[in-house]
């Protein structure tokens, strides 16, 4: 006999949870909230029994208010994160809080520890174990633990934001900061002309610059193959909705993918949707295929198109509205790169 479903009251994540018990109760409507995590990293939860949704509803905020006048020694960082989803996640799309949470996973090492002991030495030794990422990806990770930490502040759980003390590296590796060279570029077409998988994406990537996740997002819908534009792109406003020109070398590129008719543009093995760690690991996969083995990051691909852009003549105002960018300064600063004989060339045209 299959159980009956209970009757649950939608909210927002990180907000709690109501829901009603089955069978003949006086107080059948249940509010619980997470507490924390125990020693074995399983979410903890705290419960109140109430006679209708109105009454368990509002009970949630009471036991929220608890938790934070909890003594302010036993405030954990886990606790202090459950706060601050609740404050600062109803108000924020699913992609940033994706990244929230990605960002704050790599804090695991102190999840569980009163955020009361934790000091910048602390912060800085994770910080350092994780040499792997990008100094984005670190800026992300302390910006989150800062966060925290101001909120610690605000409920006088701590006195001061050692987060805001970490110390980041001076920059990001230069490997991330550069385009294919041109042979790498021709390793790149004819490894999609040899139909290596996914060859043909970054092909795709190098001549319209959209972002790793903006690729990903790409559907049928997004692609004119009459004016030959796609239309899409995220996080700022000048990248939102923007029209990209397809060149003529990867429209092959577009057109077999559209063929598959899958639910979005590109996809993985399986048909399925790509994200940006799929496609991460089948980006590097393509790079070690074709004997491009030093460090290169997905957002290669973006500095590549931007650089072929600029050598072909194209301003920066244009390659800015092309790759996203509300000002064309942050085009002209990271995005274009130049070799020794570009630079010839142009200090052979002063007079």
């Amino acid at each position: 006999m299959s159980k009956k479903k209970r009757h649950r009251l939608r909210r927002f994540n990180g907000t709690g949870s109501v829901y009603m018990l089955s069978g003949r109760r006086a107080k059948p409507w249940v509010a619980r909230i997470i507490t924390g995590k125990d020693g074995d990293g399983k979410y903890t939860f705290a419960y109140s029994f109430h006679k209708t949704s109105i009454e368990a509803s509002l009970a949630i905020s009471d036991m929220q208010r608890g938790i934070q006048e909890m003594p302010r020694e036993m405030t954990t960082v886990a606790q202090i994160w459950e706060q601050f989803k609740t404050v600062r996640y109803p108000k924020l799309t699913a992609s940033t809080i994706s990244g929230y949470n990605a960002s704050y996973a790599h804090w695991s090492g102190i999840h569980n520890r009163e955020i009361v002991s934790i000091r910048t030495s602390d912060l800085q030794q994770i910080i350092s174990s994780q040499q792997e990422m990008s100094y984005s990806h670190l800026s992300k990770m302390r910006a989150i633990m800062v966060a925290l930490f101001e909120l610690a502040m605000k409920d006088d759980i701590v006195d001061k934001n050692y987060a805001s003390l970490i110390e980041l590296p001076k920059g990001e590796p230069t490997s991330n900061r550069r385009a294919f060279t041109e042979d790498e570029l021709d390793k790149i077409r004819a490894a999609a002309e040899a139909r290596i998988p996914f060859a043909d994406i970054v092909l795709f990537m190098c001549y319209t610059g959209w972002r790793p996740t903006e690729m990903c997002l790409l559907t049928e819908e997004s692609v004119d193959a009459d004016k030959w534009i796609i239309t899409g792109g995220i996080k700022t406003q000048a990248g939102k909705n923007r029209a990209v020109p397809v060149h003529k070398s990867v429209r092959s590129v577009v057109l077999g993918w559209l063929e598959k008719k899958y639910t979005t543009l590109f996809a993985d093995e399986k048909g399925l949707p790509l994200d940006k760690d799929k496609w991460s690991n089948r980006f590097s996969t393509v790079m070690r295929q074709i004997g491009i083995n030093e460090s290169i990051v997905p957002y290669t691909t973006r500095h590549t198109c931007a650089s072929i852009l600029h050598a072909a003549g194209a301003d920066h105002l244009s390659i800015a509205k092309i790759l996203g960018h509300k000002d064309y300064k942050i085009t002209a600063m990271r995005y274009t790169h130049l070799d020794l004989g570009e630079l010839k060339t142009a200090v052979n045209l002063l007079k």
